[in-house]
């Protein structure tokens, strides 16, 4: 039997959530021995089900990992602001990391632990979890194979849903870019990422344009309350925080985006926050300010085009992608699982996604596949283990989105990459 893998984890809301649902069915492989959370009662909750004692359990992850906890490795889920200094303490204990994205919200910051990693041998592997996925492995592999020949041109979608936008990113923890980080660094690095693994071009500059359109009192239906539960639309609203929390809740539901309002999200629990926390106010009348659309242009090496589109007005979620080529063109929709590939005078072919695996649950099987591999990492070192997304890959994603942001901020001006 293989060695129990010890891990410590800091940050326990959503994206940890996810990660301990393979915790969960990994019990001989992995033992948590060291929790941190800002909320105490999901820490104790937390501690309580994985037995981790409660000398290591901390309210501050820089805590739990000066305290000396004999792990193997530490899964860090903290908030955006605090991944910097949270990840090089850990790694100044000797820990090796699994960091959730944005890495950090500066490019010297991402930099810094970068090279720290390099220095001390700390292995660093970012969440970008995309790359786990069958549906971009598949497109990979297509492109890979060289049947549409070079890779031209890239157009990319991702379809933020607008019931998902009012939640992280006008009522939720990332509506304030002072206080984390730009949309596009938080929601979209993701797509950045995919893209230049897909192509596998450096980029050379960046253009970006996006606005925050709407989410604002101009935008307020007349005679509506600032809260949820107390206005006239309440049934109406399609933001409505009683349609998507409460009525959620009543139909059995209890995962995310419920359980971040309250951990055990029954409808009188949530009826109860929604009094009182950001996820029942008015999505008019909150103090967001990042974007709710914008666009990128990335000029690659080798003359490689990409477009990207985010916008925030979508019934359906999802990542869409066009990739043209010299020989051939790929289209694909991540919502459906669908490939469809084309070479030049060959016959159209049509490739189901969810015939390729069993499973796709967490960003579309990409987060078990990530965990996997960092447990594996862990146990056989990097000289055995090549994870897709380690930090030497995945900090180009975020210097692109922080120079999309600089374009966007002064009017769409061409930023050239170092």
């Amino acid at each position: 039997m293989a060695k129990q893998m010890k891990i410590l984890a800091a940050g326990l809301g959503s994206r940890w959530g996810l990660y301990a649902e393979y915790v969960r069915s990994h019990l001989d492989d992995i033992k948590l021995v060291g929790l941190a959370d800002a909320n105490e009662s999901r820490l104790r909750a937390y501690a309580e089900e994985f037995g981790v004692p409660e000398s290591a359990c901390f309210t501050d992850a820089n805590a739990l990992f000066e305290a000396g906890i004999e792990a193997d490795g530490a899964v860090i889920c903290t908030m955006d602001q605090l991944h910097y200094t949270n990840a090089m303490t850990a790694m100044k204990h000797g820990y090796h990391l699994m960091l959730e994205k944005p890495v950090a919200l500066r490019a010297q910051e991402c930099v810094a632990i970068r090279d720290y990693a390099n220095e001390h041998g700390i292995n660093v592997v970012v969440c970008h979890v995309l790359r786990y996925t069958p549906f971009y492995q598949k497109i990979k592999e297509i492109i890979d194979s060289g049947i549409i020949g070079e890779v031209c041109t890239i157009q990319a979608m991702e379809r933020v849903e607008y019931w998902h936008m009012a939640h992280s990113y006008v009522r939720g923890n990332w509506r304030r870019s002072e206080d984390g980080s730009p949309m596009i660094l938080a929601k979209a690095c993701h797509d950045t990422d995919i893209l230049l693994w897909l192509c596998g071009k450096k980029c050379k500059s960046v253009s970006s344009f996006g606005s925050l359109k709407y989410f604002g009192k101009k935008d307020q239906p007349e005679g509506a309350a600032d809260r949820c539960l107390a206005c006239r639309y309440v049934d109406d609203c399609p933001y409505s925080a009683k349609l998507h929390y409460i009525e959620e809740a009543k139909k059995g539901r209890r995962d995310w985006p419920l359980d971040v309002v309250v951990k055990d999200p029954t409808p009188e629990a949530l009826e109860e926050a929604l009094q009182t926390s950001p996820y029942g106010k008015c999505v008019y009348l909150c103090d967001n300010d990042v974007v709710d659309h914008q666009i990128l242009n990335l000029w690659m090496e080798d003359d490689v085009a990409i477009s990207f589109t985010m916008s925030s007005f979508n019934t359906k979620s999802g990542r869409m992608i066009n990739i043209m080529a010299t020989h051939g063109n790929i289209y694909a929709d991540m919502g459906d699982n669908i490939i469809t590939l084309d070479v030049f005078g060959k016959k159209h072919e049509v490739i189901d996604v969810s015939k390729l695996a069993t499973e796709f649950s967490g960003h579309g099987g990409g987060d078990d596949r990530l965990f996997e591999d960092f447990v594996t990492l862990l146990r056989e070192g990097r000289s055995q283990a090549k994870t897709l997304t380690d930090i030497n890959r995945s900090v180009e994603s975020h210097f692109i989105c922080l120079a999309a942001e600089e374009s966007r901020i002064h009017g769409g001006e061409v930023v050239t990459l170092p």
